[in-house]
């Protein structure tokens, strides 16, 4: 048998977002790699109303229309800010809340579908 040494030491290997309070979307060390968020430096943001979907669409262009700072931190973490965009939907109930994120190939974007915690 030949044994295989564990050594990664992140929480989950499952690509979350989260909403943090009303002002801040949230990615986990997963989403970070995955989605290899330190290639970019900004994000514009979609929704989905009819299916409660919220859209993350990555790109370097600091002037494509509504784009956002995105903070990637060395250690791990990393931030979009969305006060705005949480307030305009009225996403507030979510805060607190983590989701399953997705790449969505045709739309070439970071797709999380909200769906109430219970």
């Amino acid at each position: 048998m030949a044994w295989e040494k564990f050594t990664m030491t992140r929480r989950s290997f499952k690509p979350k977002i989260s909403i943090r309070g009303k002002s801040q979307i949230g990615f986990n060390t997963a989403a970070i790699e995955d989605y290899k968020l330190k290639d970019y430096k900004f994000a514009v943001l979609y929704y989905d109303k009819e299916n409660k979907k919220v859209g993350i669409k990555l790109t370097n262009d600091k002037d494509e229309e509504g784009v956002r700072k995105l903070r990637v931190k060395e250690a791990a973490g990393a931030s979009l800010p969305a006060r705005t965009f949480i307030e305009f939907y009225k996403l507030g109930s979510f805060s607190g809340q983590r989701f399953d994120a997705e790449w969505d190939k045709q739309e070439k974007m970071i797709v999380v579908t909200l769906t109430e915690n219970k």
